[in-house]
């Protein structure tokens, strides 16, 4: 029986023929009830058990007041028409692990031990230091998925259900780590909590992410943000958009204490032992390590080899099945995929990392940052992020780049301008040893744990901002109006601030006169997000500064008065 007194959702009813209906405006549902229940609704809020009895008794019998109530209280269970109740032992937000729903499509990665993608490794490894700090809530079977994270009683087909869910499971977020399908849209048009969108890569694919994000944008409401591994990808998209404010940077990490320096002739002694390769322990190396695919690079590797017979050219990685067709040079020795733990020692015996790739998702590169981790100097073409990623730790040579994308490709580094960083690097032995220092200490200012720290006090601070976040509404009027200044009839848009209930005025004046585009966007901001408005915008004013100015001055009227 539902325990009273105890507070409502936003509730309103009305009569459709001879049927009573209620709709709960913050779960959207719609339910028909009879004249007990809503008279108990009525009462439930603010009246104990005792007070609806003692105040329905004459009216209904005591064993339907008692039914009503049990039916209420099924309602409660299920997210619906009740808000609910804080413990009083739960502690205040930000002195309690956070509680957030990770809706991945795809399995937790558990097992990354023979990974050949660095997403998967990013996914474990982001969650897995996530949890330490947060409670985290997958779509799976399993009541425990690892330590930390636990599997949901939601199904992934039942996504109709999600606000009431979110409700009834009171959680404090939702972190889209993966957003690849449209269908997603309902966390952040429907979740009563903050909601973060992992923004890993730009417009690779066919430009598919790029709109899928844009997409996304467009839904946000100002208590949800994107989550990006570097500010390349939030200057990328400040070319299509004004608020990039939302795109909050938040790198990825790296196991600096698997990921460490070693003696590195002993490295090479051991992988030569474990290659059957006995020149690896005498020569310079120059290694790859990363998917032997083309999109990476792997023929641009080949190139360099081809170019540098006197040095030693060694691929870590799953498989080259993908390059049958290339003709790999003597001095190029494929090493497989060794197991993850092995990977350090691997990475100890290059004097030099080269990673050619020519894809328009580098938009961090974990094992770019695996190879400072182990001091090891890369050379790398100035492309997507690698500069910004490797500081002044590793070499960066000249690309071309490709704004509008060829396929995959986006840009690309002519093999000799990489050759001529490789050669002068292994020709000089004091500057190799001052960029392994510089690149092991780069390294240090990353790490798992601090990531998932600046995650963590994201969703404390999108939580705060969506208690002081009004739901205001903007009565706006159009008519004829005539401009004395230019002595001809225009249109105007005109908002009328008096309040609903006591006919005050917000403002110092009961109606203001706005521009025609103007009062579009206020408008919208009834039932649209800003970022829907911004497109709305842009679409109607052909000059984009005075767009952007519009917009300015709407969010600065929304931030005053809601």
């Amino acid at each position: 029986m539902l325990n009273c007194p105890k507070p409502t959702h936003q509730l309103h009813k009305f009569h459709s023929g001879e049927n009573l209906y209620v709709v709960d405006i913050d779960t959207r549902q719609v339910m028909e009830i009879d004249p007990l229940i809503s008279e108990v609704l009525d009462l439930c809020s603010h009246c104990t058990n005792e007070e609806i009895l003692e105040q329905l008794g004459s009216k209904y019998a005591t064993q339907d007041i008692v039914r009503a109530l049990e039916i209420l209280e099924v309602q409660a269970q299920q997210g619906l028409l009740f808000s609910p109740e804080e413990t009083p032992s739960k502690a205040p937000l930000g002195q309690r692990r956070l509680r957030i729903f990770v809706p991945m499509s795809i399995p937790f990665p558990s097992d990354i031990t023979y990974a050949a993608s660095g997403a998967i490794v990013g996914f474990h490894s982001t969650l897995t230091a996530l949890s330490r700090h947060a409670d985290l809530y997958l779509l799976s079977e399993e009541e425990k998925v690892a330590d930390g994270i636990y599997g949901t009683s939601l199904s992934e087909e039942d996504w109709n259900a999600l606000p009431r869910y979110l409700r009834r499971e009171r959680y404090d977020g939702i972190f889209l780590c993966q957003p690849n399908s449209y269908h997603l849209y309902r966390f952040l048009r429907e979740s009563p909590v903050p909601v973060v969108v992992r923004c890993h890569t730009l417009r690779g694919r066919g430009g598919q992410f790029v709109n899928l994000m844009l997409f996304f944008y467009s839904l946000m409401r100002d208590f949800d943000a994107f989550m990006c591994p570097s500010d390349f990808i939030r200057r990328f998209y400040s070319q299509h958009l004004f608020d990039v404010d939302r795109f909050e940077v938040i790198p990825n990490g790296v196991d600096t204490e698997m990921f460490h320096p070693m003696d590195k002739q002993q490295a090479k002694t051991q992988v030569a032992r474990l290659l059957g390769v006995p020149q690896i322990e005498d020569q310079k190396i120059v290694g790859f390590f990363s998917r032997f695919q083309l999109e990476k690079g792997a023929a641009v590797f080949v190139k360099l080899a081809k170019l540098n017979p006197d040095v030693l050219f060694l691929v870590v990685a799953p498989t080259t099945e993908l390059c049958a067709t290339i003709n790999f040079p003597p001095n190029l020795i494929y090493a497989g995929q060794p197991p993850r733990e092995q990977l350090p020692l691997f990475i100890n015996a290059f004097d030099i990392y080269c990673l050619p790739s020519m894809v328009g998702e580098e938009t961090f590169g974990n094992a770019v940052l695996e190879a400072l981790s182990c001091g090891v100097p890369p050379v790398l073409p100035r492309f997507a992020a690698f500069a910004e990623l490797i500081g002044d730790g590793g070499l960066i040579v000249d690309a071309e780049s490709y704004p509008q994308e060829i396929g995959s490709f986006a840009g690309y580094a002519p093999p000799e301008q990489l050759s001529k960083g490789i050669t002068a690097l292994l020709h000089d032995d004091e500057k190799r040893i001052d960029l392994s220092k510089r690149a092991r200490k780069r390294a240090l200012e990353y790490s798992w744990d601090l990531q998932s720290q600046r995650l963590i006090q994201l969703f404390l601070k999108l939580k705060q901002k969506q208690e002081i976040t009004g739901q205001s509404s903007y009565p706006v009027r159009f008519a004829p109006h005539y401009n004395f200044a230019q002595q001809k009839l225009d249109l105007r848009a005109f908002l009328v601030n008096m309040t609903s209930e006591e006919m005050e005025y917000q403002l110092m004046e009961p109606a203001y006169p706005q521009s025609v585009v103007e009062g579009i966007g206020l408008s919208l901001l009834k039932t649209h997000t800003p970022h829907e408005i911004e497109a709305v915008l842009k679409h109607l004013c052909k000059d984009s500064e005075v767009a952007r100015e519009i917009f300015s001055r709407l969010r600065g009227f929304m931030n005053a008065i809601g």
